[in-house]
């Protein structure tokens, strides 16, 4: 702010000191006035030497003198010298408006800014004080609560040891090596706020929200509560889970990838956050394979035995898959206009189209599609 006041207060008091205070001289508008003085004086010396021609007097080469003129020109004379002053008094309004009160504001700007800055370090010293006592406070607190998270730790790693190789542990595990077998799970998530970043919303905004979330081979599905329809739904082919740990003081959190956007969700307990993230990977992996471990079985031991997939197998495959995404909701007509058994899948979007639209998007370039 220092800096700030220096250029531009500084900066412009030595411009108008420093310049011409008197205005400018505007010489156009000067030499227009002499201009209509001269023609006046012109006409009036014409009108002279047609008198000396009509007396049969020698006129061509007459020169007249000033006072012989002066009673023909004394009114426009006197109109010269009107504007002139008018000229002038205009030229005190803009040394006025430019030089004198603007100098005055700024020496009025430069009182307000010393004034400002007195005050303002007259505050500081009242709070020089209170920000040493502050300091001290809050070091100690942070010193006890350190004291405090390291007996926790202590205490949480001998419970741990205690615990190692105990029925608990076995049950964990035994409970860990079913979840390959899950393709179905509903219950409440913590789901992380939108805009968390942002201080004009209000707190309530930026709390993490409790919803209720269902994975299936159908996809997962989010909505406010077990009784409200849901207002997220996407297909098993276009998720993606992650496992990301702590996130604003949840521990058990997840991202689940689609997309338009990325989900983030915590879950209540490691076991649940196991068991969540295994049911979508075992949907996503079931609904690629055609359905079930049977059918991914079968393929595998047929191209087991003949070591390559042969174009026949191949298009079985595809044919499987493509009759999978289309039993998914929404995909029985084109994204784009709407024709009913689109054939073309982008991966990416998640939508479906035909042969006609693709083609159409293809021509536009990806940039403008």
């Amino acid at each position: 702010m220092v800096n700030s006041m220096k250029n531009v207060l500084l900066a412009s008091l030595n411009l108008v000191i420093d310049t011409d205070l008197h205005g400018s001289k505007y010489k156009s508008y000067v030499d227009k006035n002499v201009a209509v003085y001269e023609s006046a004086k012109h006409r009036v010396e014409r009108e002279e030497r047609a008198k000396l021609r009509s007396a049969g007097q020698p006129w061509k080469d007459k020169s007249f003198q000033p006072a012989e003129l002066a009673g023909q020109l004394e009114e426009d004379r006197r109109r010269f010298q009107l504007r002139v002053i008018d000229y002038m008094v205009n030229v005190v309004d803009v040394k006025s408006k430019r030089g004198v009160d603007f100098a005055e504001h700024l020496q009025g700007y430069s009182k307000s800014m010393k004034k400002y800055f007195e005050e303002g370090s007259k505050l500081m010293d009242l709070f020089k004080g209170w920000n040493e006592k502050a300091e001290a406070t809050v070091q100690q607190h942070r010193t006890e609560l350190e004291g405090c998270r390291k007996k926790l730790r202590e205490s949480q790693e001998r419970l741990k040891n205690h615990f190692k190789g105990s029925d608990v542990v076995q049950h964990h595990k035994a409970q860990t090596a079913t979840f390959s077998d899950i393709t179905e799970k509903s219950g409440y998530l913590l789901k992380k706020p939108d805009h968390i970043l942002n201080l004009n919303i209000k707190f309530a905004r930026r709390a993490w929200q409790k919803k209720y979330c269902s994975t299936n081979m159908m996809g997962f599905t989010m909505a406010n509560s077990h009784t409200h329809p849901p207002s997220l739904a996407v297909p098993p082919l276009n998720f993606k889970c992650n496992d990301i740990g702590e996130q604003d003081g949840h521990k058990y959190c997840f991202e689940l990838f689609t997309p338009q956007r990325t989900y983030v969700f915590a879950a209540e307990t490691e076991a649940e956050l196991k068991e969540w993230k295994a049911t979508m990977d075992n949907c996503t992996a079931k609904f690629i394979s055609g359905g079930g471990r049977t059918e991914h079985t079968r393929v595998s031991r047929r191209r087991s035995g003949i070591g390559t997939t042969t174009k026949q197998q191949h298009k079985e495959l595809v044919k499987k898959i493509v009759d999978k995404i289309k039993q998914l909701p929404g995909n029985q007509s084109c994204v784009d206009c709407g024709n009913k058994d689109p054939v073309w899948l982008s991966v990416n979007l998640g939508v479906l189209m035909c042969l006609q639209c693709s083609g159409i998007h293809r021509n536009l370039s990806v940039q403008v599609s």
